[in-house]
């Protein structure tokens, strides 16, 4: 894959917008605040009303070669689209639920990975999501959340029923002030040929200073993904941020391919200075870049049994993002 390709992803997830397309994807950009327990405010209010909110976003990021650190060398760079949709009502005066769906599209485009065997190990990845999220604020102070997900992870020509996964969250938050919320709770959720994990899901909301706040993502997804972010607001329009995050991806492989049903882990350790622009109140966009300080890719057969696996060397990531909120 050239880099006139991956333009064109980062242009056609950016522009799907205007066509309609869903968004809110698994894995795309967005700013702090996000993920199980909700992000920072005080109830479930939209403040003009309405019980409803409905957020579209699309975004597309490209990751440019990266060097295999294993003997023999090799390549691999990654273009990514995504798109979904977040549907949230308010329940009573305290309560709020959510649903969401999310997309992404992975094009991998490996050059020579001896680790590998020499030919690409995979090719092109679908990722699918669906998620439900309940919140319900007792008082001023406390909260707790809960939901549950489907998600799907495959290679094209992977079984379907093969690529599916899911779990289930809980857990709470307590807003200390108006400057400082806190989150806790406990992810478990199935994984492909693995046992079943159970990830703590800590976040933090925190303005240390007028334009200064410290806050984490999980993507609003209960599949979490998540970063860790400084922002400064240069204004009540545009922010400026700086995160450091963790991302693993696991997928099915195809079934008729050179390792039939098997599965592919990639993780990597991603810092990214991005800025958001809030066009108006209903349409945010945000531009980002950034390097994968860490990376590593793995084969397993069709049993989780690890075949070969590699680390990366540090490859530049730059992606473009949509947000429409209603």
């Amino acid at each position: 894959m050239n880099m006139g390709r991956s333009m064109v992803v980062l242009l056609a997830a950016v522009g799907g917008v205007a066509m309609g397309q869903p968004g809110e994807g698994a894995g795309a950009a967005g700013a702090g605040g996000g993920g199980p327990g909700g992000g920072p405010g005080g109830g479930p209010g939209r403040g003009d009303g309405s019980p409803w909110r409905i957020t579209f976003t699309t975004a597309g990021e490209y990751t440019t070669a990266a060097d295999f650190k294993a003997d023999g060398g090799g390549s691999v760079s990654v273009a990514r689209a995504n798109a979904g949709l977040s549907v949230s009502r308010q329940v009573g005066d305290k309560g709020l639920a959510s649903v969401s769906l999310g997309w992404q599209r992975s094009w991998y485009d490996f050059d020579s990975p001896s680790v590998f065997g020499a030919t690409a190990p995979w090719d092109e990845v679908n990722e699918i999501d669906l998620s439900v999220l309940y919140r319900v604020w007792i008082n001023d102070k406390w909260s707790w959340f809960g939901g549950g997900g489907v998600n799907s992870a495959g290679e094209d020509g992977a079984d379907f029923g093969d690529t599916l996964t899911g779990g289930g969250v809980l857990g709470a938050g307590y807003a200390f002030n108006e400057k400082f919320r806190l989150t806790g709770g406990l992810l478990v959720r199935s994984q492909l040929e693995e046992d079943v994990t159970f990830v703590p899901i800590i976040g933090v909301d925190w303005k240390f200073a007028e334009k200064w706040r410290l806050s984490t993502d999980y993507r609003r997804s209960i599949f979490p993904r998540p970063s860790l972010s400084l922002i400064h607001s240069l204004s009540d329009s545009l922010d400026l941020a700086l995160s450091v995050g963790y991302e693993t991806r696991v997928f099915r492989l195809d079934e008729d391919g050179s390792n039939p049903d098997g599965v592919a882990r990639e993780r990597r350790v991603p810092v990214e200075l991005s800025a958001d622009w809030k066009v108006s109140p209903n349409v945010s966009l945000n531009a980002m870049a950034g390097v994968s300080t860490w990376g590593r890719y793995r084969l397993d057969d069709s049993t989780g049994t690890r075949i070969s696996q590699s680390e990366v060397e540090p490859a530049g990531i730059f992606g473009l993002s949509v947000k429409l909120e209603f």
